[in-house]
C-alpha cells in the first residue's frame, strides 16, 4: 500500500461539488435554472471565488457544453453573472469556453450503442492540451441515444461520462432532468430514468424552484416559484453533506437589444420560528 503520509489530498475543484477525475450529477426540472447555475459556477471558478456555499480555493478553467441554448443565450447569462457579481468580463472569458452543441455536436455514445471513443479521446486531448479543469454537460440526455430507464444502457452512458472525466483528468458536471410532478429535493433518486445515473457517481445534487412550503418556511414573497431556487446535496461520498438547502434568486439583467437575461444571486435565507410553526400546523391539519 501507499504509505499513509504519502496519500495525496482529494483533488477538489469545487469542494463538495466537483472533483478532478470524477463526474457529478445535478438533477432538476426543465427551466428551473440548471444552466444558469452552471454558468454562474463557471464564472466564479474563473475568478477563484467561492459560490453558493461551495468553496473554490483557486481559479479554474471550464468548458460549458450546452445542447439546448444558442451561443448568444449562453453569452447573455455569462454577462449577467459578471454584472451581478462584479466580475471582469475579459478575465471570465479567458477561463470559460462556451461550446454550443447546436454548432458542433459531441456525444459519449454512438447510435450503434457503442462508446463514442473518437469523440471522447479528442475532447480529452484538447482539454488537457488547453489546461481545462472542469466540463459541464448540459443536458445528459442529449449525449446519447439510449433508453433512459434501462439500467444496463445507462450504466454504459455513465461509464462513458466517468471515463471522460478520468481520461481528461476533468471534473465533469452532468445536468439531468427530474421526473415530472415528483419533487424530491436532496434525493439522489430524483434524477429521471435509471437509478444507475446517480449510483454511478460519487456526488449528486438537486435543484428545484421554491414551493409553497418553502415560501411559508422562509418568508418568501409573491412570485416565489419564478424567483427562488434551492440546491440540496443528495450524495457526497468524499465530504460531509450539507443538510440545509442553499438558496439562490433569479435576478434579471437587461440587454442592450431590449431583451433580458438573468443570473442566480446568492440569498441568505433562514427558516423563521413563525414559518416553522405555520408549516407544522399545515402538516397536522392535512392529516386530521
Amino acid at each position: 500500500m501507499t504509505p499513509l503520509e504519502k496519500i495525496p489530498p482529494r483533488d477538489w475543484v469545487v469542494h463538495r461539488l466537483l472533483m478532478r477525475g470524477e463526474a457529478t450529477v445535478l438533477s432538476g426540472p426543465g427551466g428551473v435554472g440548471k444552466s444558469g447555475f452552471s454558468l454562474a459556477l463557471a464564472a466564479h471558478g474563473a475568478v477563484g471565488k467561492s459560490f453558493a456555499g461551495y468553496t473554490i480555493t483557486k481559479p479554474f478553467k471550464t468548458i460549458v457544453y450546452n445542447l439546448e441554448d444558442s451561443r448568444h443565450e449562453m453569452e447573455a447569462r455569462l454577462y449577467a453573472a459578471c454584472a451581478i457579481y462584479g466580475f471582469d468580463v475579459e478575465e471570465v472569458e479567458r477561463h470559460v469556453l462556451l461550446w454550443p452543441g447546436r454548432e458542433l455536436r459531441f456525444r459519449v455514445m454512438t447510435r450503434e450503442h457503442m462508446f463514442a471513443m473518437a469523440d471522447i479521446q479528442e475532447v480529452a486531448r484538447l482539454t488537457k492540451q488547453e489546461g481545462f479543469d472542469a466540463m459541464i454537460l448540459d443536458p445528459l440526455v442529449s449525449l446519447h441515444h439510449e433508453e433512459e430507464n434501462n439500467n444496463t444502457a445507462m450504466g454504459d452512458v455513465m461509464d462513458a461520462v466517468n471515463g471522460l472525466a478520468r481520461l481528461a483528468n476533468l471534473a465533469v458536471l452532468a445536468l439531468q432532468h427530474t421526473a415530472k410532478g415528483n419533487r424530491q429535493a436532496g434525493e439522489a433518486g430524483a434524477a429521471r430514468g435509471a437509478g444507475v445515473i446517480t449510483t454511478a457517481v460519487r456526488i449528486a445534487s438537486t435543484i428545484y424552484a421554491a414551493d409553497e412550503a418553502d415560501a411559508s418556511l422562509y418568508g418568501f414573497g409573491e412570485g416565489y416559484k419564478a424567483k427562488y431556487v434551492r440546491i440540496d446535496d443528495a450524495k457526497v461520498n468524499n465530504a460531509a453533506m450539507e443538510t440545509k438547502p442553499l438558496w439562490l434568486e433569479k435576478q434579471g439583467f437587461p440587454l442592450p437589444n431590449g431583451d433580458s437575461s438573468y443570473a442566480l444571486r446568492i440569498v441568505e435565507a433562514s427558516a423563521s420560528a413563525q414559518g416553522e410553526a405555520r408549516l407544522i400546523a399545515e402538516i397536522i391539519s392535512a392529516h386530521m
